[in-house]
């Protein structure tokens, strides 16, 4: 909210018994009790008490500054300005506030739940200070003007936002359940694909390994000396292969020698397999290189698989994506210091299912067709989770700016 549209907020008729007042006026403040806890100390003294941040709750402690119910406002960080997480929350028995939180408790007979909404239904931009680091300091966030209404009214507010929340909580759970059945789904079209279920065919299938049927290639290394070679390429990263995804909007490039090209240039239908990560499940992220950028290299922790004629790579990318591919790659790759990882030999090594090129083909083309529809299906779902937050937010106005607020008259 501008300093204008504050003003302009201020100026609108409210209902008959509501009055603006200022935050600072309405509410107790208990910021004194906060105590920051570094992050290695709280490791030693775990306990049952939430540990609260600017964010909510970021941890759990052996202790409790607070006890009762709060409203705990952001004091610093960038979500003062993203708003892409709940700025306000309303916090109930023994809880531990570090120093980026305010701690704010309504003065007697009016609702802590209301404040907390009401917060989360605005915009505080015009008093962040601050743009590398946004704060909302007690002096700033004191002059928030706050629709105070009659006590019995706040009730009656907080207790509608609650019944819609609840309603729109149940059907966001729906939708992550649907969600969640898509991902087994897609799961099981790649599982019956690299067993022979998915199509009809005909014959054995030989098993093989990735070295037999391709030739596996690490990346350069990034280091000082490239600045200073004249031929500058774009060059892959980690950052840029998911599971069956490019991500191509963030390309940096690097010097490269003339005798490099041939082992790193990556061509249309490579594969490139993520070397490392900490988490077992992302280890191994392949995808096909569909050559949207010309004369690419790849680093060193991307490694490059260029298959013969007797493997198509779409093929061999459902072999890598399925469940059985995907429990090959972790049990081939070892964890150093929680560093789950894989080098060419062991790509080279990975098995691989090979029936004739032609069911190759078929297989690959009913995985392409299933696997569309289910696409369809999961952004029609992520636009209903997207739309979910919208109506949230749109909830929380509409309880304190519609026309006739809950209960309310113009006056």
């Amino acid at each position: 909210m501008s300093k204008d549209q504050s003003a302009e907020m201020m100026s609108r008729p409210l209902p008959k018994g509501w009055s603006w007042v200022p935050l600072g006026q309405y509410v107790e403040n208990h910021d004194g009790r906060r105590v920051p806890i570094s992050r290695s100390e709280r490791e030693s003294r775990q306990g049952a008490f939430p540990y609260y941040g600017a964010s909510g709750v970021i941890d759990t402690i052996d202790g409790f500054t607070h006890e009762g119910e709060f409203v705990l406002i952001g004091e610093d960080g960038a979500n003062l300005l993203t708003r892409s997480k709940p700025l306000a929350f309303l916090t109930r028995g023994k809880v531990w506030v570090n120093n980026h939180a305010h701690v704010l408790r309504c003065k007697p007979g009016f609702s802590n739940a209301y404040l907390a909404y009401y917060i989360n239904s605005i915009n505080l931009s015009a008093y962040v200070t601050g743009t590398a680091q946004p704060k909302l300091s007690q002096s700033m966030m004191n002059k928030i003007p706050i629709p105070v209404a009659p006590p019995e009214q706040q009730t009656e507010i907080v207790a509608e936002i609650e019944k819609q929340f609840s309603r729109l909580d149940e059907a966001v759970a729906n939708l992550q359940r649907v969600k969640a059945n898509l991902k087994r789904y897609k799961a099981s079209v790649l599982k019956a694909a690299v067993e022979g279920r998915l199509v009809e065919t005909k014959g054995e299938w030989r098993m093989s390994t990735l070295g037999d049927e391709g030739s596996i290639a690490g990346g350069l290394t990034k280091n000082q000396k490239r600045n200073d070679l004249p031929l500058k390429l774009p060059y892959l990263r980690v950052a840029n292969v998911y599971a069956n995804e490019l991500r191509l909007d963030d390309i940096e490039y690097i010097g490269v020698a003339e005798k490099e090209l041939e082992k790193l240039l990556v061509q249309k239908g490579d594969l490139l397999v993520v070397e490392g990560n900490g988490s077992p499940d992302q280890i191994g992220r392949v995808a096909l290189w569909n050559d949207a950028i010309p004369n690419c290299v790849h680093q060193n922790h991307l490694i490059k698989i260029r298959f013969g004629d007797g493997v198509l790579s779409e093929w061999a990318l459902v072999w890598m994506l399925s469940p059985v591919g995907r429990r090959a790659i972790e049990q081939v790759s070892v964890s150093t210091s929680g560093l789950h990882t894989l080098s060419v030999g062991k790509v080279s090594r990975l098995p691989i299912g090979v029936p004739s090129l032609e069911e190759q083909f078929r297989i690959v083309a009913e995985v392409d067709r299933q696997l569309s529809v289910l696409r369809g299906m999961v952004t029609a779902v992520d636009a209903n989770l997207q739309r979910s937050k919208s109506l949230r937010q749109s909830i929380l106005t509409n309880a304190f700016f519609s026309p006739s607020p809950i209960e309310g008259s113009t006056a």
